[in-house]
């Protein structure tokens, strides 16, 4: 009796699901699905030396972009401080070229220099270089969070296909049948590392990296389509900031600075692969 009832259940369970296709269909909706891997690679454009590798440094002085407020300053080193150190890094602390100022202000004559006080913080950090014994400098143009939420990954989907596929921006536009978008905001990561005892620029850091190229594992939807309209039916968790971002944010971070941690001390080839156009 038992197995009875269960075959009544599986096939109510069928006959369901048959004509809610059938509904669907009959008013031109269609359900659709579409997978999304957690990772996808770093849109990577930095420059490195060919001769970097060697130097292997591990010792460095890190430069803050100039005009940075002190509060965010002292956040933003502090938080970067820590992931080099933690990485294998010695850093030293960028507050140590204030002396420059102080000290090169008095000439041996006794008098003021007023050329002192108007060094960059990059000069300032040569001058003290070999006091500190930093063998290099690490000067930071760009380390935030766009403002924004692009679009940052994309996907299509062929006619008579039910399920889309990710592919890069450029392939994205040129597209013209069914599309599909997710958003995100972007971490850049711009900055160039300086040999300080010949002054030779060994790497022009340009590494950008959205938050949903770090999802907390692969995610899936199903995509209700018809009438001019697209709205997820269905998914295996959340597509949502407040669910996500935090863990997101922290393994962006994470793969960036791993990074350039890595190419700092000489730990990966010079050579840049490139990945596919975000």
């Amino acid at each position: 009796m038992a197995s009875y009832f269960r075959s009544i259940k599986k096939y109510f369970q069928i006959f369901i699901a048959f004509n809610l296709v059938f509904s669907l269909s009959a008013c031109g909706v269609i359900l659709t699905n579409l997978k999304m891997a957690a990772e996808r690679p770093l849109d990577d454009k930095s420059i490195l030396s060919p001769r970097l590798a060697a130097k292997g440094y591990r010792r460095i002085m890190i430069v803050p972009p100039s005009g940075t407020a002190r509060g965010q300053l002292d956040n933003e080193m502090a938080f970067l401080e820590k992931e080099f150190i933690k990485g294998g890094l010695t850093v030293i602390s960028i507050g140590i070229t204030g002396r420059i100022v102080v000290v090169g202000q008095i000439t041996k004559e006794g008098k003021k220099d007023e050329n002192a006080a108007e060094l960059s913080d990059v000069e300032r950090a040569l001058i003290m270089a070999e006091k500190t014994g930093a063998e290099a400098i690490l000067q930071i143009a760009t380390f935030s969070w766009t403002t924004d939420s692009p679009a940052t990954r994309y996907f299509v989907r062929e006619e008579g296909s039910s399920s889309y596929r990710e592919v890069s921006k450029p392939e994205y536009l040129r597209f013209e049948g069914k599309t599909y978008t997710y958003n995100s905001n972007i971490l850049t990561f711009i900055a160039r590392l300086i040999d300080v005892q010949s002054g030779e620029v060994m790497a022009s850091f340009n590494i950008r990296c959205a938050g949903n190229w770090n999802l907390p594992r692969d995610y899936s939807a199903t995509i209700q389509e018809g009438n001019g309209s697209q709205y997820i039916v269905k998914e295996n968790y959340p597509y949502s900031p407040g669910y996500f971002w935090e863990e997101s944010t922290k393994k962006t971070l994470d793969r960036v600075l791993k990074v350039v941690i890595k190419r700092i001390m000489g730990l990966v080839p010079t050579k840049v692969e490139k990945p596919p156009s975000p």
